[in-house]
């Protein structure tokens, strides 16, 4: 079976499962990752390998570019301190924390890989959270940090992870360097994604056919993103300013035809990707427990209860902290007094909504395998885990048989 015809089967399991998790209310990602493992279990399926570099570029750009339109622009600006606060000082604020428990759990590995691994885990997909705060009575004023928290974390947490890459790779890293790396890709990408955004999507709207338009609206995304990376700055933020350039402008689109059929095409596509991220996720696992004993399983669950446990601390020490010094300001000011209670009710709320999503699984997903001069990254699975003897006589055994079948195919 070809690679071709793989992904059409995958992405009909993907779809029945989605359809099975809809109806038992369960979070599709969840059936998804269980269905690709049941999968990737079959004795007969191939094992799937792809480019990690391409899988950035081929999920984020379009999953970040649809949540830019689920924001009220007007709302975002009203709220901006507490978006940035999320978006930006936590996502520092927990990327440096991961990062020295990670290196405290593996000191032989670099600050660099500690650090990427640090960025990839540090931005919440409150979408998630979102999702079911809606059935319930909160008000819009949350639900736009928490959506705002989503779309802006993801890109400065892929801005960092950018760096510590970048440093991984090199094996050179220098602060001041790093800094003005960092505000030039920032300032960059937000450059490139006003400029783009409005030529973009004004040429859409006043020259393109309904139609036309929602298939000229799915290359946006990438066009920002490449031409952002090939300028170096973030092709993230880029995308995210177009997005949200986007959303203004669709607003005023006259063409109701034009809304419908884009967010109705939009909504297929992104649960398409999302099918794509998780089943690839699933399907990974039977290649990593190939090479692991039982004792490595149990020790790095442990290792993942001890980091999840210390970033669910980070986001509520970070959230509360901050709600605490609200808190006071309100207590003693006479016409705020009745917010207390609210306060502390948005804190917990805002606290517990830290699930990760689909952003951190690709940005894991898209870790390089090897340097550039092709010797393997150091951290990689190959240098930490131990893999015990039956798996190496076993596959030295193999291969002994192939090089027979191909002396005997010789002779």
């Amino acid at each position: 079976m070809d690679n071709f015809q793989i992904f059409i089967m995958l992405m009909f399991s993907a779809a029945l499962l989605v359809g099975i998790a809809q109806k038992i209310h369960m979070p599709y990602p969840i059936a998804l990752v269980i269905g690709g493992t049941a999968i990737g279990f079959i004795p007969t399926q191939h094992v799937i390998s792809f480019d990690p570099s391409l899988i950035l570029v081929i999920v984020l750009p379009p999953i970040l570019y649809y949540a830019a339109f689920g924001i009220s622009f007007r709302e975002f600006k009203r709220n901006w301190r507490d978006i940035l606060s999320l978006s930006l000082g936590l996502v520092v604020f927990t990327t440096l924390v991961i990062g020295v428990i990670f290196k405290w759990i593996f000191p032989e590995f670099p600050w660099a890989l500690a650090f990427a691994f640090g960025a990839i885990v540090s931005p919440p997909d409150a979408v998630a959270a979102t999702t079911i705060l809606k059935r319930f009575a909160i008000s819009n004023r949350l639900l736009t940090i928490l959506e705002g928290e989503s779309l802006v974390n993801d890109a400065s947490a892929l801005v960092l992870y950018r760096l510590a890459v970048v440093a991984l790779l090199s094996g050179v890293f220098s602060f001041s360097e790093a800094s003005i790396v960092f505000v030039r890709t920032v300032s960059g990408g937000i450059g490139v994604g006003l400029v783009l955004g409005y030529i973009l999507q004004n040429f859409s709207r006043c020259y393109l056919e309904p139609v036309v338009g929602v298939v000229f609206s799915f290359s946006i995304p990438y066009i920002t993103y490449i031409l952002a990376d090939a300028l170096g700055v973030s092709g993230v933020l880029a995308v995210v300013v177009n997005g949200l350039v986007g959303s203004k402008v669709l607003i005023r689109h006259y063409s109701s035809l034009r809304r419908i059929l884009g967010y109705a095409a939009w909504d297929i596509f992104i649960i398409l990707m999302n099918c794509f991220v998780f089943i690839l996720i699933g399907l990974q696992l039977r290649t990593l427990t190939s090479m692991m004993t039982m004792r490595q399983m149990v020790q790095y669950t442990e290792y993942a209860f001890l980091i999840t446990f210390a970033m669910i601390t980070v986001r509520l020490i970070w959230v509360y902290a901050k709600s605490g010094v609200a808190y006071i300001r309100a207590k003693y000011k006479p016409k705020s007094v009745d917010r207390c209670p609210q306060i502390l009710r948005e804190a917990a709320l805002v606290g517990w909504s830290g699930m990760r999503g689909i952003v951190s699984l690709t940005a894991a997903l898209a870790l390089p395998l090897a340097l550039p001069n092709g010797m393997p990254l150091e951290g990689q699975i190959w240098e930490r885990l131990e893999i015990d003897d039956r798996l190496l006589s076993q596959f030295e055994h193999e291969l002994d048989l192939e090089e027979t079948h191909i002396a005997r195919a010789q002779l």
